[in-house]
C-alpha cells in the first residue's frame, strides 16, 4: 500500500473516531465538526484523491452528514478496518461483555462414575479471540477440580457460535499463512496462530533443532533446514502448507542458523481454529494426567448438557484495545 494512502485512511479513521465521540458533548455537532474536519482535510498535506472522509450519524430521523470528503471513493483502508470493526462492535455490544469457553457433557448418554467420564467431553467456544494457552491451562485446572480423570468418548469441539467463513473473500491467497492473516472461529486459540522456534544444532551440518507451541498431532513439522559453521550469515524461512491425507497443518522449515546464533522464532497461522483447539486441548488434558481413549472431532454441543469448567474472556473493552 502507498504510504501516504495509508497515513490519509489514518487521519480520515482517527477524525471519525474523535468526532463520534465529540458529537455527544455539543448540542448542535454539525457545523462545528464540520469546520474543524475541513481545517483539518486542507492542513494535512495529502492531495485531494488521498483521503477519504465521511462524518454523520444514522438513527430514527435516517442519516445525517456533517462532512463528506470523497465519501463514495473506494480506498484501501488495510490494518485500519480494525477500528470500523471495533465500532461495530462496541455499539453492538456492552464494553463489559466477556466470552465464555466452556467444557460439557452430556448427562444423557454418559456419566461421571469415580473420576471417569464415560462419555464425549464438549469444548464450546464462545467467540473469545483472545483464549490462549495459560486459559486452556486453567480451564483443565477446574475440570481437575470439578473431579474428572480419565475420558472414554471423544473430544468435540463446539464451533458454532459463528458461522463457517474463516477468511474475507478478498484476502490474498498467498498471504493467508502469516500470523497477521489468521483465520476467525468461534472456538480460537492463540490467535489461531503457532510460534515456531529454531535453534543451531550441536554441530554445522546437523539440522536445526525445531521446536512449536503447541505441539501437538494437529501438526506435522518438516526440518529441511541445516546448522551452518559459526560466522556465517544465514537465516531461516518457515511456511505452512497442506499435505493430503492430513488433517492439519504442515510446518516445512528451510534454510540455515550459523553456530552459536540466538534462536530464531517464526509465527505462522493455522488453518482450522476448531481442530487446533482441540489437540491442543488434547496435550493440556494430557499434561495434568488426565487419561484420554478418543478421537478430536468438530460437533455440536447438546442442548441438556452439563457444565464441568467454564473460562471467561477479558471484557471486550479490554480485548479491543
Amino acid at each position: 500500500m502507498n504510504r501516504k494512502l495509508l497515513a490519509s485512511s489514518v487521519l480520515a479513521l482517527s477524525l471519525i473516531l474523535n468526532s463520534s465521540f465529540a458529537q455527544a458533548a455539543i448540542a448542535s455537532p454539525a457545523p462545528k465538526i464540520a469546520e474543524r474536519l475541513k481545517k483539518a482535510v486542507e492542513s494535512s498535506g495529502f492531495k485531494d484523491g488521498e483521503i477519504g472522509l465521511w462524518v454523520g450519524t444514522t438513527g430514527d430521523a435516517g442519516l445525517e452528514t456533517y462532512y463528506g470528503k470523497n465519501a463514495t471513493k473506494l480506498l484501501l483502508p488495510a490494518s485500519l478496518s480494525k477500528l470500523v470493526t471495533m465500532g461495530g462492535i462496541l455499539n453492538t455490544l456492552p464494553p463489559g461483555s466477556k466470552f465464555q469457553t466452556q467444557l460439557l457433557y452430556d448427562a444423557k448418554t454418559s456419566k461421571i462414575d469415580q473420576g471417569a467420564l464415560s462419555g464425549a467431553i464438549y469444548l464450546k467456544g464462545g467467540g473469545d479471540p483472545s483464549f490462549v494457552s495459560e486459559d486452556a491451562w486453567a480451564l483443565v485446572n477446574d475440570l481437575t477440580r470439578a473431579g474428572v480423570t480419565s475420558v472414554e468418548g471423544d473430544i468435540v469441539v463446539d464451533d458454532s457460535r459463528f458461522d463457517n467463513i474463516r477468511y474475507d473473500e478478498d484476502r490474498q491467497e498467498e498471504r493467508v499463512d502469516r500470523a497477521y492473516d489468521a483465520p476467525i472461529g468461534a472456538m480460537s486459540m492463540n490467535w489461531n496462530s503457532v510460534n515456531v522456534y529454531a535453534r543451531p544444532g550441536d554441530k554445522p551440518g546437523d539440522p536445526l533443532k525445531v521446536f512449536a507451541d503447541v505441539m501437538s498431532p494437529y501438526l506435522k513439522v518438516r526440518n529441511n533446514s541445516r546448522t551452518a559453521a559459526a560466522g556465517k550469515g544465514k537465516t531461516v524461512s518457515v511456511e505452512r502448507v497442506t499435505e493430503k491425507g492430513f488433517n492439519g497443518d504442515v510446518i516445512v522449515v528451510n534454510g540455515a542458523l550459523a553456530m552459536g546464533a540466538p534462536e530464531a522464532v517464526i509465527y505462522k497461522s493455522i488453518s482450522q481454529p476448531d481442530l487446533w483447539a482441540g489437540y491442543n486441548l488434547v496435550e493440556f488434558l494430557r499434561q495434568r494426567g488426565i487419561a484420554l481413549k478418543g478421537k478430536v472431532r468438530i460437533g455440536t454441543t447438546p442442548a441438556n448438557a452439563v457444565l464441568l469448567a467454564s473460562r471467561d474472556s477479558h471484557p471486550l473493552s479490554t480485548i479491543v484495545a
